[in-house]
């Protein structure tokens, strides 16, 4: 009982702490968005020590707090359930590789196209970005170093907190597996409420992929991989393949604030 009421306690203070800085990020992402001399150095150090410590911190530390760590070498015995992974285990192979090779081709070509129309737009008319993905394209080589390091501990963080940890942590409160690992998806959508609500149905819906092709694969490691990789796509290799950014936002730029 006293372990129930640990687990109940710890989860409560993620959850609280998670909806917190979810909140903040509206706020933080739209003065990215509209103020002409922000710190974006700074803004990309602090996002990335608050990644660090909520999701890599509170995921070691839930692990711990289970006596789960050995689930970052092999999925949990509650992820086994016939209601979880052996659900996917009976799709041919093929279907999923398929699948998952699409989904990733489509996120990259999105990503381009939308980038390069995005970039069209604003040398058209001169205005600078006012969402929350566009303002956050590195726009420096010191920002594409700070870039490089938020999309490798996104994939890390997140995957080990949203596929691994907060699952683990709702199931053992609730004592559904089918549904912690499920809610920990929906949950893991809702905190991008800063890109508004396409981005938490896309963000959601990343989720759910990442967390299949882990049930499928049963390799975290894999999903860990793929999550950076998409998120070095978007963030990094994108930007410099559509030429990021525009003319006049490079104009803007003052060389002692954000320089290389």
């Amino acid at each position: 009982m006293a372990g129930s009421g640990l687990n109940l306690a710890l989860l409560l203070f993620l959850l609280t702490l998670y909806a917190v800085n979810s909140w903040l990020n509206i706020r933080r992402y739209k003065a990215l968005a509209q103020v002409a001399d922000i710190d974006r150095l700074a803004f990309y150090r602090s996002g990335l020590a608050k990644s660090l410590l909520l999701f890599l911190g509170g995921a070691m530390i839930s692990l711990i707090v289970l006596h789960r760590l050995d689930g970052l070498a092999a999925v949990p015995e509650e992820f086994e359930s016939e209601t979880v992974r052996s659900v996917f285990l009976r799709v041919p192979a093929v279907w999923i590789h398929g699948i998952a090779s699409v989904w990733i081709a489509v996120i990259c070509l999105a990503s381009w196209l939308g980038g390069a129309q995005m970039k069209r737009l604003i040398e058209r008319s001169e205005i600078l970005p006012k969402t929350a993905l566009a303002s956050l394209l590195p726009r420096t080589g010191g920002e594409r170093v700070w870039a490089v390091l938020i999309a490798l501990n996104a994939g890390l963080s997140e995957e080990l907190f949203f596929r691994l940890a907060l699952p683990l942590l709702l199931a053992a409160v609730t004592g559904q597996a089918a549904l912690a690992f499920w809610l920990a998806v929906i949950i893991f959508g809702l905190g991008h409420a800063y890109q508004g609500l396409f981005g938490v149905v896309v963000t959601t819906v990343i989720g759910a992929l990442l967390g299949l092709i882990y049930l499928y694969s049963g390799n975290l490691w894999l999903v860990v991989a793929i999550h950076a990789g998409i998120d070095l796509w978007s963030l990094v290799v994108m930007p410099l393949l559509i030429g990021w950014p525009p003319k006049m936002l490079g104009r803007s730029i003052r060389p002692n604030s954000n320089s290389d």
